[in-house]
């Protein structure tokens, strides 16, 4: 074959890779095996070696993995090393055969940014298709099948602005508005899927986009005016969340000893934790909360909401959040739209809000305040990230030179995070 006819196949294979990347396990590797046999079939290894001396970060890159190679020397669980090696390794070559080959051109490059872009578009309106608005339990992040919603939204933040970038190349007005066009539903798309680590991004690129054009000198003086206006609108609603957050609504003085219907009140003036201002563990009565969840629901007060919690844990959070006693006024003055968000697991009420922006930040808020009070990470996927990433900082710090050996990475972090 000709080298004219292998670039057409390794540019081929680069689409293929970038559409298929979030439709199809299968398609995505069958594109990264044509990618690899083509660059071995093609040969021509003096020039792609003296490629790679010319760009180091690659080889640097595609030296970790020989460490991970080395570490099996001390590795015990070569299973779990198998596997982990394995989903690397297409990674390793991509880069190897990406950095050994011919550069894009300008036009090539713009093109495979456009069609990774489309192939979001795709899949985000085939999830929109198949998706039941209508089920009060619907998630958002249900729309994205395959893959994670936060690798999701790391794509769609790398589309907006790739499709920012390209508008201001000197392109017709008309593509140019489609570009802008895609953007703005892509973006509209990452705020309904509600990924944190996505908004940060975007918040992170937004800045530097806007730091991009304003060196440019384009509108340079609005541009500044823009970058301080939503600094400002971030403080801001951060300010009115917290203010909001921690402004309490209840006593813990003089409190009732008993219910309405004479039983007694348990006040665990000690829990620190709230919602929506009022506290979790004051007017709590655990027997008519029983007796009249379990005539109102078939769900059992004492087994677990449909998504696997604590059921009377969720219902206790559900009726703070309403500000509601925890006792049977309390459960019959539930709605029978109350009673399916506790049984689907909605914990407070400001959480059927999907799209209230002080609904996603108080998420964040309560994790963090109930972890800072000695709450257990689990489940809350901030926080939880915190103790990972202390957990891994202790393993670290146990065997800094040679680490534990990739195949005992797993078993090694799940003893330290149970210690812990």
């Amino acid at each position: 074959m000709t080298s004219a006819l292998h670039r057409k196949i390794y540019i081929a294979a680069l689409l293929s890779v970038v559409i298929f990347f979030t439709h199809s396990r299968f398609l995505l590797t069958i594109s990264q095996v044509v990618l690899l046999l083509n660059w071995l079939i093609e040969g021509e290894f003096c020039e792609k070696y003296h490629r790679l001396r010319k760009r180091p970060a690659i080889l640097l890159f595609t030296s970790i993995y020989v460490i991970y190679l080395l570490s099996l020397i001390y590795s015990q669980d070569w299973n779990y090393a198998y596997i982990d090696l394995r989903m690397k390794q297409s990674w390793i070559y991509l880069a190897l055969v990406i950095g050994t080959s011919v550069g894009l051109s300008i036009s090539q490059f713009r093109a495979i940014l456009l069609w990774g872009a489309i192939s979001l578009v795709v899949k985000t309106l085939v999830g929109i298709w198949h998706a039941d608005f209508s089920d009060p339990a619907f998630d958002y992040n249900h729309l994205i099948q395959g893959i994670s919603h936060i690798r999701f939204s790391l794509l769609l933040n790398l589309s907006i602005f790739s499709l920012l970038f390209l508008s201001l190349a000197p392109i017709q007005r008309t593509t140019a508005i489609l570009y802008l066009s895609i953007a703005f539903y892509l973006f509209v798309f990452l705020f309904f899927l509600r990924s944190y680590t996505g908004y940060v991004i975007f918040a992170v690129l937004l800045f530097y986009f806007l730091s991009i054009i304003r060196e440019k000198n384009i509108f340079a003086r609005k541009i500044v005016i823009i970058q301080i206006s939503f600094g400002l609108l971030l403080i801001s609603f951060l300010v009115y969340s917290l203010t909001r957050f921690y402004t309490i609504e209840d006593s813990r003085i003089h409190l009732p000893a008993k219910t309405e219907q004479g039983n007694p009140y348990t006040h665990d003036i000690s829990l620190p934790i709230i919602e929506n201002g009022h506290y979790v563990g004051l007017y709590v009565c655990e027997q008519e909360l029983q007796k009249n969840w379990n005539i109102r629901s078939t769900v059992d007060y004492v087994g677990k909401d449909h998504t696997e919690q604590e059921l009377h844990l969720t219902l206790i959070r559900y009726l703070t959040s309403k500000g509601y006693t925890k006792d049977s006024v309390g459960v019959h003055s539930l709605s029978p739209r109350d009673i399916t968000n506790i049984e689907n697991g909605m914990s407070n009420v400001l959480f059927q809000q999907k799209n209230n922006p002080y609904a996603l930040f108080y998420v964040l808020i309560w994790q963090i305040d109930a972890y800072l009070k000695g709450g257990s990470p689990e489940g809350h996927s901030l926080t939880q990230r915190v103790e990972f990433v202390r957990t891994a900082w202790q393993v670290f710090t146990e065997k800094p030179w040679i680490g534990v050996g990739v195949g005992d990475v797993m078993h090694q972090l799940k003893e330290k995070y149970k210690q812990n």
